[in-house]
C-alpha cells in the first residue's frame, strides 16, 4: 500500500478556486470542480440536517437508523438530481458498502498523510482520467459525531451500531480528526446518477 501513497500524493491537489490538473495534466475544468463542489456541499448539507433533525426528535440510538437508512437515499437522490455520482467513504468505515474503491482508498492514504496540521475539510483532491472528473475533500470529525463515531459511545448506541453493523470499524475518533471524506465522478456512466451509499 505504501507504494501507492507517493503517486497519490503527486495528484494530490488544493482546489482553491482556480482549475485542478490531472497527474496526466488534462484541465479538471473549472465547471466540472464546481458541480462536484456544489454536490458535496449539497450532500453534507442535507445529511447533517437531516440527521439533527432525526436525534433531536428521537434521540442518538435513532441516529444509527438513519444512517444505514436514509442517508444512502439521500445520497442517490442528490446523485439523481445532479446528473453525477456522489458520496461518503472512509478506510475506517462503519458499513461495508461504503469501503473506498481503489482510488478512494489512494486519496484518503493521502489525505491522511496530509492531514497532519492541516484541518480535514482543506483536504481536496481531483483528476480526469479516461474520460472521468473525480474529486474528493476531507470529511471532519465534529462534536456531534462523536455521539456514534467517538471512544465513549453510550451503550444503547454501542448496541444499535453492533445489531446493524457487525463489522463496524468507524469508532474512536477524536473531534477535528480526519474521519472519511466525500467524492464525486462526472462523466462515463454516471451521469444516470449512480451512487454507492
Amino acid at each position: 500500500m505504501k507504494t501507492r501513497i507517493p503517486r497519490a500524493l503527486g495528484v494530490l491537489l488544493l482546489v482553491a478556486g482556480s482549475a485542478a490538473f490531472s497527474q496526466e495534466g488534462e484541465p479538471s475544468g473549472p465547471a466540472d470542480a464546481a458541480r462536484a463542489e456544489a454536490a458535496m456541499n449539497d450532500l453534507g448539507g442535507r445529511l447533517k440536517t437531516a440527521l439533527t433533525a432525526k436525534v433531536q426528535a428521537d434521540g442518538p440510538v435513532a441516529a444509527v437508523g438513519f444512517c444505514r437508512e436514509e442517508a444512502p437515499k439521500i445520497a442517490a437522490a442528490v446523485a439523481a438530481e445532479r446528473g453525477l455520482r456522489v458520496g461518503r467513504t472512509a478506510l475506517r468505515h462503519r458499513s461495508p458498502a461504503n469501503a473506498p474503491t481503489r482510488w478512494q482508498e489512494e486519496v484518503l492514504e493521502a489525505f491522511v498523510e496530509r492531514a497532519t496540521g492541516a484541518p480535514p475539510a482543506s483536504l481536496s483532491w481531483a483528476s480526469r482520467q479516461d474520460g472521468v472528473y473525480r474529486q474528493a475533500r476531507g470529511i471532519a470529525t465534529e462534536a456531534a459525531c462523536l455521539t456514534c463515531h467517538g471512544s465513549g459511545i453510550a451503550e444503547p448506541v454501542r448496541a444499535a451500531i453492533a445489531a446493524s453493523y457487525p463489522q463496524d470499524r468507524a469508532t474512536g475518533f477524536s473531534e477535528g480528526e480526519l474521519r472519511g471524506m466525500f467524492w464525486v465522478e462526472i462523466g462515463k456512466g454516471s451521469d444516470a446518477g449512480e451512487v454507492r451509499p
